[in-house]
């Protein structure tokens, strides 16, 4: 992590703060929107540093009026993202970074639209020319308001337009035991 070591400030402390390579901070960034994509937050804990798993759903957003910076912003975020960018553009530079399948989670807006009945559980529906960091912390939230909803229908909150179709919940199919 500490290419050149450990430092110390004038008062004789040892000081690492912004001292990380490069490397290291991209596979910090690879590893953490690997983690979001799995199990849909950023790693919780409670105050005695247990982890905190919140519900995991499927989830697909729809967004209207998308850019590459969105796209790379909210993707690991979701189960699939329909946007009407340039898809093959984002699948090309982000699919080095996983193993996840990004042809099955990156999708063109008209996939979605041109289909009939639903296909995620919970669907956000937005303009992503409105989207803020008001809005993003929606997002972040979104298995706990899912969890604390407990309703299905539709429903409008900031500029999300949901439908929730089921409330089923899959963390438990995320968790690979192997007996030795």
């Amino acid at each position: 992590r500490f290419a050149d070591g450990a430092k110390r400030n004038p008062t004789g402390e040892v000081f690492m703060k912004n001292r990380e390579t490069d490397e290291w901070l991209q596979q910090n960034e690879r590893s953490t929107r690997n983690f979001i994509r799995k199990w849909g937050h950023f790693v919780k804990h409670d105050t005695l540093l247990k982890p905190i798993v919140p519900p995991k759903y499927n989830v697909g957003f729809v967004i209207e009026n998308c850019n590459d910076q969105l796209l790379e912003l909210l993707e690991p975020w979701c189960s699939t993202i329909y946007v009407d960018t340039y898809v093959e553009d984002y699948i090309e530079k982000e699919q080095p970074n996983t193993m996840f399948d990004l042809n099955e989670r990156v999708r063109d807006i008209g996939d979605v639209i041109h289909e009939t009945g639903y296909k995620h559980d919970v669907e956000l529906w937005f303009d992503g020319t409105k989207f803020n960091n008001n809005s993003f912390q929606y997002i972040q939230q979104l298995p706990e308001i899912l969890q604390d909803s407990g309703e299905l229908g539709e429903m409008e909150m900031d500029i999300f337009k949901i439908t929730i179709n089921s409330l089923e919940t899959y963390e438990k199919n995320l968790i690979s035991c192997n007996n030795i």
